[in-house]
C-alpha cells in the first residue's frame, strides 16, 4: 500500500516540479530525487538491529524456494498484493520513459 501511495505522491511532486520543462530542470529534479533517496535510505538503516551470528552459522536448515513460497502464499492478502504489483507493472511501465515534449523523443511521421 505504501508503495502505491509513494508512487502517487511522487507523480504529483514530479509533475509540479517539471511544470516548466527544460533539460536543465529535468537534471535538477533527478539530482534532487537522488539526494532525497540517499537521505531517506540513511534514515531507514539508522540503528537497524545488528546481524545475529548464530543465525548465520553453517549447517542451518535453509528452506527451499517451494517452502518459502508456500509460507508466503498462505499469508493474508498475498494474491491481492501480487495482482496489484502485476497491474502496476503492466499499466505504468510503458509510460515510464515518456515525457511530453522531450527534445530527444523522435516524432514519427
Amino acid at each position: 500500500m505504501m508503495l502505491l501511495v509513494g508512487m502517487i505522491v511522487s507523480v504529483i511532486v514530479f509533475g509540479a516540479l517539471l511544470q516548466n520543462f527544460s533539460d536543465g530542470r529535468l537534471i535538477q529534479v533527478i539530482q534532487g530525487s537522488a539526494v532525497m533517496t540517499i537521505i531517506l535510505n540513511v534514515i531507514a538503516i539508522w540503528k537497524q538491529e545488528t546481524r545475529d551470528p548464530t543465525k548465520m552459522r553453517e549447517g542451518r536448515d535453509e528452506p527451499s524456494f517451494k517452502e518459502s513460497w508456500d509460507s508466503f502464499i498462505v499469508g493474508a492478502g498475498a494474491i491481492r498484493r501480487l495482482i496489484a504489483l502485476g497491474m502496476q507493472h503492466v499499466l505504468l511501465e510503458p509510460y515510464g520513459g515518456q515525457v511530453p515534449g522531450c527534445p530527444w523523443r523522435r516524432r514519427r511521421v
